[in-house]
C-alpha cells in the first residue's frame, strides 16, 4: 500500500548573543532580542501542534516503509538488519503519537516480522498475537487478519511449532485468496509467498 507522503519544511532561526563581559555595552545573553526601536522581539517559537502531527505521520509511513524494504532485501549487512529493526520501532513509535489503534496494530504486524526475519522467535511471537488479537476483535481492512495470519505462521515457524505454523499458514492463505480486491490480493500473495510454507 501506498501512502501520501507530506513534507513539511520547517525554517528554524538561531540566535547568537555575547555576553556583556565580552562585549561593553551588550546585552545580557538572558536579555530578550530588541528590535531597532528598543522594544522587545517575541521568542522564537516552536513547531505547532499540526505541524508536529505532520512530522509524526510523514516519519511513521518512511520509516515503516524502510523496514519492509530491508525485510525484503537479499542479502542484508548486519548494520541494514539493525537499522531494518530501527525503522520498525521508531514506525510504532510515531505511530503512538498520532495514529489510531489500527495503525498501532499494524506497527505490531511489522515488528512481528522484522523480528521473524531475524529468528527472534519469542518477539515474533509476542508482537505477531498482538495484532492477530487486535484484528480479530477489530475492523480493519480484508488483508488486515490475512497479514495477521501469516505473521503467526512466520513467528511458529521460526520457534520450530509445526501445528500452529501449518494452521495459522492456510488461515492466512484461505483470507488471502477470498480477497475481493485484486489489488489488495496480489500485494498480499507476494509477501506472503516470502513466508515459509509447511
Amino acid at each position: 500500500m501506498k501512502f501520501l507522503t507530506v513534507v513539511v519544511i520547517v525554517s528554524l532561526t538561531a540566535a547568537f548573543s555575547m555576553s556583556a563581559a565580552e562585549t561593553p555595552g551588550a546585552p545580557n545573553a538572558a536579555t530578550p532580542p530588541q528590535t531597532e526601536s528598543g522594544g522587545t522581539q517575541p521568542m522564537p517559537q516552536g513547531p505547532s501542534p499540526e505541524m508536529i502531527a505532520q512530522f509524526h505521520q510523514w516519519f511513521a509511513v518512511e520509516c515503516n516503509n524502510r523496514a519492509w524494504d530491508l525485510a525484503v532485501k537479499t542479502p542484508r549487512t548486519p548494520d541494514e538488519s539493525r537499522e531494518m529493526l530501527d525503522a520498525a520501532y521508531a514506525a510504532s513509535f510515531h505511530w503512538a503519537k498520532i495514529g489510531k489503534p489500527v495503525n498501532i496494530a499494524r506497527a505490531d504486524m511489522a515488528l512481528a516480522h522484522v523480528w521473524a526475519v531475524l529468528g527472534n522467535a519469542e518477539q515474533a511471537t509476542k508482537y505477531a498475537t498482538q495484532c492477530l488479537e487486535f484484528f480479530q476483535t477489530n475492523p480493519g481492512e480484508e488483508w488486515d487478519l490475512a497479514f495477521a495470519h501469516a505473521e503467526m505462521a512466520y513467528a511458529a515457524f521460526v520457534r520450530g511449532d509445526k501445528e500452529a505454523h501449518r494452521k495459522h499458514h492456510a488461515e492466512a492463505d484461505r483470507l488471502g485468496q477470498a480477497m475481493k480486491s485484486l489489488e489488495d490480493r496480489s500485494v498480499f500473495m507476494e509477501e506472503f509467498s516470502r513466508i515459509p510454507k509447511p
